[in-house]
């Protein structure tokens, strides 16, 4: 089973590996503070498609090719 969490959310014994995909540090976490098991930043989104998403819901529904498009480089 896959979860999808928050890094702000407190880790629980239930998590599992926990991976962060991410390409920036999350502000205000310390990097030994924060229980993960590896920091996946080069699958995260790209800056340019982080920006072209930004936090709209209607984006969600954006073909996979068009997303994949901007991960990654």
């Amino acid at each position: 089973m896959l979860k999808i969490k928050r890094v702000y959310e407190a880790a629980e014994r239930s998590d599992g590996i926990r991976f962060l995909v991410e390409r920036l540090w999350p502000r205000g976490i310390k990097k030994e503070g924060l229980k993960m098991d590896a920091w996946l930043k080069d699958v995260a989104p790209s800056g340019s498609l982080r920006h072209w998403f930004g936090h709209d819901p209607l984006k969600w529904n954006v073909p996979g090719k068009a997303v994949d498009s901007g991960r990654g480089k």
